[in-house]
């Protein structure tokens, strides 16, 4: 009956609106956004004809897949021309001390492509400043490789076990921005899995997006333009999420170390 076919293309649309909306909000170091997925879909889409269709045997190969574990990223050479660390220094913790930050606190992360200056409002953000501060005076940050990176989205930091999956043990409350908060290029947040579980990775917005207020505030990156810039050069290849996106440095970001200052 017509009635029945309105109600299921109705049915349809609020299921699809839905799965939609789920995809928005899939958080960031597990998921790609809808627009690199998409345009990685046709990108892979396009070898895959190539492949089946025949053509000049020297047709290019897809995507290099990236490392997806802190050994892989050890076994490539440095980002930038830098220099290898040392091993990190695995470490949990049941809880961050408190650090007794007040005002504005600068952090200075030292990367294999140069310093990242972050600064931080202890007053607007204490948790979350308290446990980074704390993380980067117990060393936690040391020698640790940068994950994931997006070509014009995010730079991820801050995962011992460089998988998307490490914390340090602990988790921190949630300290979500008001709603319509504005990820612009330069902010610094806190990745998560969802609502309750913010640890110790972190993500630089490098460009425009469409992120939902769903991630603890950290600080803003001050200048360090070279450094961004440089970054920007780092090859990527596939990395290790649900869907497919060119997201994983094929040269190795180090934070070598992170130098707090009140």
């Amino acid at each position: 009956m017509p009635t029945e076919k309105r109600e299921r293309q109705r049915l349809n649309r609020e299921a699809k609106q839905a799965a939609e909306k789920k995809q928005r909000r899939r958080t960031t170091w597990r998921k790609s956004s809808v627009r690199y997925g998409g345009l990685l879909a046709v990108f892979l889409g396009v070898f895959a004809v190539l492949g089946l269709f025949g053509g000049d045997d020297e047709t290019p190969a897809g995507p290099a897949a990236g490392p997806s574990s802190y050994q892989d990223f050890r076994a490539q050479s440095v980002a930038c021309d830098g220099s290898e660390p040392s091993a990190l220094v695995l470490q949990s913790f049941d809880e961050p001390q408190d650090q007794a930050l007040s005002g504005t606190v600068t952090a200075t992360i030292s990367t294999s492509c140069g310093e990242i200056e972050i600064e931080m409002d202890a007053d607007a953000n204490p948790e979350t400043v308290n446990s980074f501060v704390f993380l980067a005076r117990e060393g936690y940050f040391d020698s640790t490789a940068c994950q994931r990176m997006v070509s014009g989205f995010v730079l991820q930091c801050g995962d011992q076990t460089a998988s998307g999956l490490g914390d340090p043990g602990y988790i921190i409350p949630d300290e979500l921005p008001e709603d319509g908060f504005v990820y612009e290029p330069g902010v610094v947040a806190m990745a998560n899995s969802g609502p309750g579980t913010t640890g110790s990775q972190f993500f630089i917005v490098l460009g425009d997006n469409e992120l939902e207020s769903d991630f603890s505030i950290l600080g803003r990156v001050v200048g360090s333009q070279d450094t961004l810039g440089a970054l920007a050069g780092v090859p990527l290849g596939l990395g290790p999420g649900e869907v497919p996106e060119l997201s994983a440095p094929l040269e190795s970001i180090y934070i070598e170390g992170v130098t707090i200052s009140e």
